[in-house]
């Protein structure tokens, strides 16, 4: 989500405003080319690929202490507790809210590009998540490794093939692919089937990413000339960082 970079042709979503795919993680940028991204081999050629379909990876955890017994949890044995309640009602309310699938999306970025929809937008969810569908169009598109500070994010592809960054290597995930972005995990996602591919994307908490979406879709839009700082500025309005 993050996650987007500057204008490319009209109907192109790239990190660098070029169709060619992004440069794997590296040294923080100093000049403006390295901070766009430069032409670089496909994401297949990248160090830490090592293949289209890996077998599953173990969860990794954080701190000191061990990683959770998800035997222990399903079984109720886990020390967490539910959060404070948010409703106090008796009865419940009609509040809930259906989004047809066929609805229009809410951002589009770049002619044929990408198309966002948000599903649940943060103030929706009292800033608990965000919940989008991206669906990319079938040129090559999609941002370089990233991390952010201040949430984590998640990804569940819908249909075609998406290239999944999981800090080591890329991955062609297919439907029904998962991916977890812990806080600080460098990431990256892109369409390189040449064929539309669509994910669910999931922001926990909720931040203001549908502003990010809508003001990556304006500087496509216009084209607009985008300077290093411009750039540095933006990504640190909207928790993007490259490593």
């Amino acid at each position: 989500m993050a996650l987007i970079g500057p204008p490319g042709p009209a109907d192109a979503w790239v990190i660098s405003g070029r169709e060619e795919p992004a440069e794997p993680p590296g040294p923080a940028p100093q000049g403006a080319s390295d901070l766009l991204g430069a032409p670089g081999p496909s994401a297949a050629a990248l160090p830490g690929n090592v293949g289209s379909r890996p077998g599953p990876r173990r969860f990794r955890h954080r701190g000191d202490g061990p990683p959770t017994n998800h035997a222990n949890v399903s079984k109720g044995k886990s020390a967490m507790s539910y959060p404070i309640a948010h409703y106090w009602g008796e009865s419940g309310e009609n509040t809930a809210n259906l989004r047809f699938g066929a609805a229009a999306p809410d951002v589009l970025i770049g002619a044929g590009g990408t198309s966002v929809h948000y599903l649940v937008d943060t103030p929706s969810a009292n800033k608990t998540f965000g919940l989008y569908r991206l669906d990319m169009g079938p040129r090559p598109t999609g941002p370089a490794p990233h991390f952010h500070r201040t949430m984590s994010e998640s990804f569940f592809v819908l249909s075609g093939i998406m290239r999944l960054y999981d800090g080591e290597r890329w991955i062609d995930a297919e439907a029904g692919d998962f991916l977890h972005v812990p806080e600080g995990a460098v990431h990256g996602f892109r369409n390189e089937s040449h064929e539309p591919a669509s994910m669910l994307m999931l922001f926990v908490p909720g931040v203001p990413r549908e502003s990010f979406f809508e003001e990556i879709s304006e500087i496509a839009a216009e084209r607009r000339p985008m300077s290093e700082a411009d750039w540095a500025e933006l990504y640190r309005r909207h928790d993007h960082f490259l490593p």
